[in-house]
């Protein structure tokens, strides 16, 4: 997009738009509830593209790297990696807001959270059906379809 010659990345023009977005909800809220399902199709765009760009990116970082033993170098780091940062942010392992205080603030205790082995994390990370895994978004498991692909596609021999 260009505006008086100058050529406006499409960074500055998703932030330019969030911040109109912002404003004319602030100063036309009754008109802009109505055009809400331009907002809904634009983050149902973004959720559709996801799960391919994770697919295809991966596969692409693998599959360039010159051979097996290279790949190897960095592998082991990336996957502690991505495990222990996976388990970090699951509730079961840091419970946050257990031990927080916001004394006068009204707050009630979240059910639904459950306990997960380290046998059931790693048995939920592979699929049985990758179609469910890209439909349902699952993330983890797209990952380790993306490497299991890229890894393949590098043992493949011309």
């Amino acid at each position: 997009m260009n505006i008086v010659g100058k050529k406006i990345g499409l960074s500055t023009q998703v932030f330019s738009a969030m911040i109109l977005g912002a404003v004319f909800g602030l100063l036309f809220g009754g008109v802009m509830v109505k055009l809400e399902f331009i907002g809904t199709i634009w983050l149902n765009c973004i959720k559709m593209i996801v799960v391919p760009m994770v697919l295809m990116t991966i596969i692409t970082g693998i599959t360039s790297q010159k051979d097996l033993k290279s790949l190897g170098r960095i592998a082991v780091r990336i996957m502690v990696y991505y495990v222990l940062t996976t388990l970090v942010a699951t509730a079961s392992v840091l419970k946050p807001g257990v031990h927080a205080n916001f004394t006068g603030l009204a707050s009630k205790e979240v059910s639904g959270s459950t306990d997960i082995t380290i046998a059931q994390f790693f048995t939920n990370m592979f699929s049985s059906n990758m179609f469910v895994t890209f439909s349902e978004s699952n993330i983890l498991q797209t990952v380790v379809i993306a490497v299991m692909l890229g890894v393949a596609i590098m043992l493949v021999k011309n």
